[in-house]
């Protein structure tokens, strides 16, 4: 459904006074609009189609179900199931040791360090992202929920000189509409059928590789150790030792992770020209179309 704004080219018609003398179709317009023809609304209806009406259904529930509210930080503070949301993620991160907290150090500890060796670090940011799921439910419907990710700020990475940060650009190669969709007409074929999953926190599975990135930690993430006797330094850093979200190379370095793992339990690429895409022979043949988009 779409609805149309002002301005919106498919607003609904306007009348033969709002068009203006210079309008030559006027008239013959207006003549077909009651002449009987069903391609055409009466002219009653067309009226009753007001910018207002139009309006009225986008601030409905119905334009909002497919997309998850985000919620500001005053709101995060404040609810306490947001609040949960936000150390579970945390907790998460720190029990699969996305950064390495045996090591931590001060921003410009790091950049001093690197320089003094003549080495070459990457120091970045991390920031939560909190959305809620399901907002246009009843407040009681436990479809409704609080969904908290923490990211690495790519946009906003430096060097070890404080300068910006060059990257690999290896580029990720997610599978392709085609392929994908061949793999849904593989799984509707006779005795065959299609599957869907979700890998938990699919990137995080992967070691980052290339040059060597140091995280600042944000106070939301501290532990609570530090929460209750001091963080070690001003503005501690730990070495990000896994795939975060938010990292320029992080797809790349997660399809590989994927592409190993599948090999080893007897998938095999399709083609070269169908990246991501996997298939197994024998008796029971199975396609594995890979997203690199969680």
């Amino acid at each position: 459904m779409q609805a149309a704004s002002s301005g919106d080219e498919t607003a609904a018609p306007c009348t033969s006074d709002e068009l203006g003398s210079d309008f030559s179709g006027t008239a013959a317009n207006d003549s077909d609009c009651g002449s009987g023809d069903d391609q055409w609304p009466s002219r009653s209806d067309l009226d009753e189609r007001s910018h207002r009406q139009l309006q009225g259904l986008a601030s409905g529930p119905e334009q909002h179900a497919a997309v998850a509210r985000s919620v500001p930080r005053s709101e995060l503070r404040a609810e306490a199931k947001a609040q949960a949301a936000m150390k579970k993620e945390w907790g998460n991160l720190w029990g699969q040791k996305v950064c390495d907290d045996s090591v931590v150090k001060s921003w410009g500890t790091v950049g001093w360090e690197a320089r003094r060796r003549g080495t070459y670090v990457h120091l970045g940011r991390l920031f939560g992202i909190c959305v809620e799921k399901g907002s246009e439910l009843p407040a009681d419907d436990e479809r409704r929920k609080y969904k908290y990710r923490v990211v690495f700020q790519g946009n906003r990475v430096m060097d070890q000189d404080f300068q910006k940060a060059q990257f690999q650009d290896l580029g990720s190669a997610p599978a392709t509409m085609e392929s994908s969709r061949t793999c849904i007409l593989y799984g509707l074929l006779p005795g065959k059928k299609v599957e869907q999953a979700d890998a938990m926190q699919a990137y995080v599975q992967a070691k980052l590789g290339g040059t060597e990135t140091w995280v600042e930690i944000p106070e939301e993430g501290w532990p609570e150790d530090w929460k209750e006797n001091g963080p070690p330094c001003e503005r501690p850093c730990c070495r990000l030792i896994q795939a975060l979200y938010g990292h320029p190379d992080s797809g790349t370095f997660w399809e590989k992770h994927a592409d190993k793992a599948l090999k080893s339990i007897g998938f095999e690429p399709i083609a070269e020209s169908w990246s991501s895409c996997y298939l197994t022979r024998g008796t029971a043949c199975t396609w594995y179309c890979m997203s690199t988009t969680f």
